[in-house]
């Protein structure tokens, strides 16, 4: 299973450089690289001879490295065009995906003192950590969702963000329900 995980975000990491490559997107592609590598030596030292830049943590963090790179490109309308429609999609989605998360670590923060809903923590830390094909996965079919929306006039008044957020947060509460219960 960890060769097919490891395939799986060779072909995202590749097709985000590629897309970086193609339009131009050096800063990004610089920005990620240096987030991964800056996060390789802070884990490196955090966890001596257990963890570095090439360890199957740290590869599975790939989408929060793309992520923060993105930072960049706030409130600038570069990355808005259909020219570059994969990168920006990317951006978006991954957003989305963490601000749901955020909606999912405030929940488990403010119920600390119910024990009975401890283990939605654990969940989603091994979401992040341990299963990336689930985000991978959700963030693609996100990003297809977000595509259809903005290129489909009957799709972008039914659909807002608020609707994508909530899709996001009932996907993750899927993937936590099922980790619970054993299913994953």
């Amino acid at each position: 299973m960890q060769i097919i995980t490891l395939s799986i975000i060779l072909i995202y990491v590749a097709l985000f450089v590629w897309q970086c490559i193609r339009h131009q997107a050096w800063r990004w592609l610089w920005v990620s690289a240096l987030v991964w590598w800056a996060t390789g030596l802070f884990t490196q030292w955090l966890m001596p001879d257990m963890t570095g830049t090439g360890h199957t943590i740290n590869l599975y963090l790939v989408h929060f490295y793309i992520l923060a790179g993105s930072l960049i490109y706030i409130g600038s309308n570069r990355l808005r065009s259909d020219r570059n429609a994969y990168l920006y999609y990317l951006a978006r989605s991954g957003w989305l995906q963490y601000l749901a998360l955020g909606v999912w670590l405030i929940f488990s923060l403010l119920s600390l003192h119910q024990p009975w809903l401890l283990p939605i923590g654990s969940s989603l830390l091994q979401m992040i950590l341990v299963q990336p094909l689930f985000w991978l996965g959700s963030q693609w079919i996100l990003m297809g969702l977000l595509y259809l929306r903005d290129h489909d006039p009957m799709l972008s008044q039914a659909w807002r963000k608020q609707s994508f957020l909530a899709w996001v947060i009932l996907w993750q509460a899927l993937y936590v329900f099922a980790d619970i219960y054993g299913f994953m």
